[in-house]
């Protein structure tokens, strides 16, 4: 499942975030994130869910092969060296907001 790796990399990435950021979040090293990253040991389910709300992507998107995709699927960008750990915490809680509120839209506009 490296394309899980490559994934978390490009959306920690596009996030402006570092791997000791994402260590934080998570509760754990830096150290584990670069190897999530990089293919040799693979985050748990709960792990992913918590990636998936601070990057503001669903779930799905963390497996996703189509680069395009990624694109797309970014509820909201952020960008900062100097967030700290609560902030980081918020961050998150608004883009699970987010990302919540467009799943509800879209729902609503496939009934009508």
């Amino acid at each position: 499942m490296e394309i899980i790796g490559k994934n978390i990399k490009r959306f920690r990435e596009k996030s402006g975030l570092s791997q000791e950021q994402v260590g934080v979040y998570l509760g754990k090293k830096r150290e584990q994130i670069a190897y999530y990253e990089a293919g040799t040991r693979q985050p748990g389910i709960d792990e992913l869910e918590k990636l998936s709300d601070l990057f503001g992507v669903e779930l799905s998107a963390i497996f996703e092969q189509d680069e395009a995709i990624h694109n797309v699927d970014l509820a909201l960008s952020f960008r900062s060296n100097e967030i700290s750990d609560e902030d980081l915490k918020q961050v998150a809680y608004f883009q699970k907001f987010v990302k919540n509120y467009l799943k509800v839209e879209r729902l609503c506009n496939e009934q009508v």
